[in-house]
């Protein structure tokens, strides 16, 4: 039960709400409006900020991509790269070894 409170989504979700329910009041009072009035307010501005003219298919499609792309680039097999120095062993300087 405790991971479910630290899961993003219900952290997100929980954050809106207590965001909503310290805003409405605020928003009421500002506006002499009524609760659901500035309930209303909070709803129509929500919708006009989130309400874009793009296609659908371009976000499934934009997802697809980058999806694709991180599938490929975790696909690639990372080679650690050493310095020269850790494979240092002898040296023969002036004759000396």
């Amino acid at each position: 039960m405790r991971n479910f409170f630290k899961h993003p989504i219900v952290a997100g979700t929980t954050t809106a709400f207590i965001t909503l329910a310290i805003t409405t009041p605020i928003v009421a009072y500002t506006r002499s409006l009524s609760f659901l009035k500035s309930l209303q307010a909070i709803w129509n501005w929500l919708v006009s900020i989130l309400t874009f003219d793009i296609p659908i298919w371009y976000v499934l499609l934009a997802i697809v991509i980058i999806l694709t792309i991180r599938r490929i680039v975790r696909s690639i097999p990372v080679s650690e790269i050493k310095p020269a120095f850790l494979n240092y062993t002898n040296d023969v300087i002036e004759g000396v070894t």
